[in-house]
């Protein structure tokens, strides 16, 4: 399996744009699993669930998640980290925690959740694309990053797998290795972006500009 060169985006909070959604992994949100990076604590967790797409490969412009806190005061905003892994090649997961094994990773200072109901729900703008290439699996995860407590996690369905694989989870100080199947069901998230461009669009595009500056 061929991978891209790992990408660190350190990037200013913005509200997702107007991209269509091109996956939905719409499941109901009723219970969380702890996703969270404290430095000081210390202790990282993580959350991870799968998609890929089978039509065409595409841009991923902006994420979407719903997610929670316990053990003390929510926070809002807070600072969000947000992966993309490969998957390993056989169908399961990736093999090796954060962050050598990350093609992407996005940090964002200061995201602001809108409340719904116990949990809230999250979304930002990619500064740069995450390239999703067409018949490969691929794993997200998104991490609040601040003090404990209280403590942070994604918001996932508790026990059904509605899209490809159920969400993996990572918590090293609690003894459970990455990537643990905790036995839920999928994270509550959703991906939009715009379809990367055939390789005959590209060359008829390409045409077309060298036609332009010819007649310059």
């Amino acid at each position: 399996m061929k991978t891209s060169a790992l990408i660190l985006v350190i990037a200013a909070a913005g509200a997702a744009n107007a991209d269509p959604v091109i996956w939905n992994n719409n499941v109901p949100a009723d219970t969380l699993l702890s996703s969270q990076l404290d430095t000081a604590y210390p202790f990282d967790s993580q959350v991870a669930d799968d998609f890929m797409f089978t039509d065409m490969g595409y841009y991923v412009t902006d994420v979407h998640w719903t997610g929670g806190f316990w053990g003390g005061d929510p926070l809002n905003p807070i600072a969000f980290n947000i992966y993309f892994y490969a998957d390993d090649g056989t169908g399961n997961f990736p093999t090796t925690p954060v962050p050598t094994s990350a093609l992407a990773i996005y940090h964002f200072d200061s995201v602001t959740g809108t409340p719904n109901g116990t949990y809230y729900d999250y979304s930002v703008d990619l500064p740069t694309d995450f390239t999703a290439n067409v018949n490969t699996k691929y794993w997200i995860a998104i991490q609040g990053e601040h003090f404990f407590p209280p403590q942070y996690g994604m918001a996932c369905a508790t026990s059904q797998v509605y899209y490809g694989s159920n969400a993996k989870q990572g918590f090293p100080l609690l003894g459970m290795p990455y990537w643990t199947d905790p036995g839920y069901g999928d994270m509550v998230f959703s991906l939009t972006g715009v379809p990367i461009p055939a390789p005959a669009s590209i060359a008829l595009l390409g045409l077309g500009a060298l036609t332009i500056r010819r007649r310059r």
